[in-house]
């Protein structure tokens, strides 16, 4: 999950940069930072078939399907870091820090591990988890009930939006935002003011799925579940 330093600056002093602007080139608005920065890297997934939670039902006693994964290379990264959340996105990778007074976000190298921005969140906020929406960074607190909105290439705030209870894991489809809080049920957000537009309880063969933290999203739904 993630986080970011505000600093003294308000809010319409920092710089916002261009999400569409290469940053190698200098042009990125006004982000005198921009230079030094990689040309970012596209967050939005495609919106996914009929735009909302997608509830798949199964027939009673039904056994999900198990996944596995399989570990096919290795890249460096930091040890110290108490990772939180991550996109990988266009060769690079947003990671971001918890722990209070050690929370970060950072733009990375993904082959090499290199920071190539970065920034430190405010000592009295505890950084989760973080998605990508419209060009934007949106990082989830764990209980201070506060989402941080950033500026992809720089990392700057650009604001913030609040809603109730805690934040774990948080990511989007494209057309909405989806967090977790530690509980059994994930809460569908829109990402322009951040109200709750649904919930969505989670279960298995009928019996609650507690302590659901981290997300994905999914580029392909699988097969039929767009007609369910």
């Amino acid at each position: 999950n993630l986080a970011d330093d505000t600093g003294t600056h308000a809010t319409s002093d920092l710089p916002t940069g261009d999400p569409t602007a290469d940053a190698r080139s200098g042009d990125a608005g006004d982000d005198p930072t921009a230079g030094s920065l990689p040309d970012c890297p596209a967050l939005d997934p495609p919106a996914v078939a009929a735009a909302g939670p997608v509830v798949v039902p199964e027939s009673a006693g039904a056994v999900p399907a198990a996944y596995t994964v399989e570990v096919i290379d290795r890249t460096p990264h930091d040890e110290m870091a108490f990772t939180q959340g991550l996109i990988h996105a266009g060769g690079l990778i947003y990671e971001g820090t918890g722990l209070y007074g050690e929370s970060l976000i950072r733009l990375l190298e993904a082959d090499t591990g290199d920071v190539l921005a970065e920034e430190t969140v405010d000592e009295s906020l505890f950084g989760e988890g973080v998605a990508g929406h419209g060009g934007r960074l949106f990082q989830l607190t764990w209980r201070e009930e506060e989402v941080l909105v950033r500026d992809r290439c720089s990392l700057a705030e650009t604001g913030r939006m609040s809603y109730e209870g805690e934040g774990w894991g948080l990511t989007g489809d494209g057309s909405v935002l989806w967090r977790s809080d530690g509980t059994d049920t994930l809460t569908v957000h829109d990402p322009e003011g951040f109200a709750v537009t649904a919930t969505v309880p989670v279960r298995d063969r009928g019996r609650p799925v507690t302590r659901l933290n981290e997300l994905g999203g999914m580029r392909r739904l699988p097969e039929g579940m767009d007609k369910q």
